[in-house]
């Protein structure tokens, strides 16, 4: 399984996290971002001077940053990894082939579109 971050424009630094040996962590980066832990940072492959636009390229097509079948869990930068965040991850890539996990703060779709096109004026 592959735990994949990204942070850009120096907006998250990585907290400490509980890791697992079995895991691979990704953190897709500009560059602003002190490395730590056992991440793996790697570039992001477009370049786009928003900062949230950047970010959300590898959140939104790991298709294009990983191999075709890869199980893959994404986390906020700021958030803090727990044990029972990675074995949940485990267990619902293992039983299901596809997954979304529903934001803490309850988005719907369209609050997200809303917020990006407010963002964007």
């Amino acid at each position: 399984m592959i735990i994949y971050t990204c942070i850009t424009n120096g907006y998250d630094e990585i907290p400490d996290h509980y890791y697992d040996s079995d895991v691979q962590y990704v953190c897709f980066t500009d560059g602003t971002v002190e490395k730590k832990g056992p991440w793996e940072f790697r570039d992001i492959l477009v370049d786009n001077k928003c900062p949230r636009r950047l970010s959300a390229h590898p959140k939104i097509n790991p298709h294009l940053y990983f191999p075709i079948g890869s199980k893959t869990t994404w986390i906020d930068g700021c958030y803090r990894m727990t044990e029972k965040f990675v074995e949940r991850s485990k267990q619902n890539l293992d039983n299901y082939n596809f997954t979304i996990m529903r934001h803490p703060d309850k988005f719907s779709y369209m609050d997200e579109v809303l917020e990006g096109f407010m963002a964007s004026t």
